[in-house]
């Protein structure tokens, strides 16, 4: 459902491999957790499929910012040290 995207090389710096792995794995990864999620929680098939992927376009094409979480899980902005992206379902 998803491929796991790896840097060619490691970065000597934790924080950009970190950065790395939530750039190009975790907002992917949210997506679809959050299609099964609605999907088992009953939610209407326009809402679980369409409304995502609506939101997910948003969220790609920068009109709608992803949600960015520290390591304590903690919300931070994306200028900051995050290892964590999550799509923001609250815009549903």
């Amino acid at each position: 459902m998803v491929k796991w995207q790896r840097p060619k090389q490691l970065s000597s710096s934790c924080y950009e491999n970190e950065k790395y792995f939530a750039d190009n794995n975790c907002a992917q990864i949210s997506h679809v957790i959050s299609h099964e999620f609605l999907r088992r929680n009953n939610t209407k098939r326009k809402v679980y499929f369409d409304g995502i992927h609506k939101l997910w376009n948003l969220h790609i094409e920068g009109s709608e910012p992803f949600l960015y979480y520290n390591r304590l899980f903690k919300r931070v902005t994306a200028d900051s040290e995050y290892r964590f992206i999550t799509i923001d379902l609250s815009k549903l």
